[in-house]
This record gives structure tokens, C-alpha cells and sequence, in this order.
């Protein structure tokens, strides 16, 4: 009886994870000798989403090809 529930209780999950807001947004860009802050930038004004990073560990002043 516990398995079934933990059974059905994973596929519901499984099938609710498909379905999620991030998964339904598209974004389209056309950079090219951009820097990656700029890029983070054009994302989180066209959408919801917000980016967190350790600045230490990422280059911001990139280029993007």
C-alpha cells in the first residue's frame, strides 16, 4: 500500500515537472559580440526570469558569439 501511494505520488510530479513555467517560454536572440551581462540583461527584461551568479566565478565581460 505505501509503495502504490509513493508509486502515484512520483508520477504525479513527474507529470507536473512537464508541464512547468519555464519550460512553455521562448526566447529569441540575435547577439553577436555581446557581454554576458548584457545578454543576462536582455533575458530578464523580455521575461520573469532572474539570474543568479558568483561574480567571482563567471566572466561577465564574455563575448557572445
Amino acid at each position: 500500500m505505501k509503495f502504490s501511494l509513493l508509486f502515484l505520488f512520483t508520477t504525479l510530479m513527474q507529470v507536473s515537472a512537464a508541464s512547468s513555467y519555464g519550460q512553455k517560454n521562448t526566447i529569441t536572440m540575435d547577439v553577436n559580440g555581446v557581454a554576458m551581462s548584457n545578454v543576462f540583461q536582455i533575458i530578464e527584461n523580455q521575461t520573469d526570469f532572474h539570474f543568479f551568479y558568483n561574480r567571482n566565478e563567471l566572466n561577465l565581460n564574455q563575448k557572445v558569439d
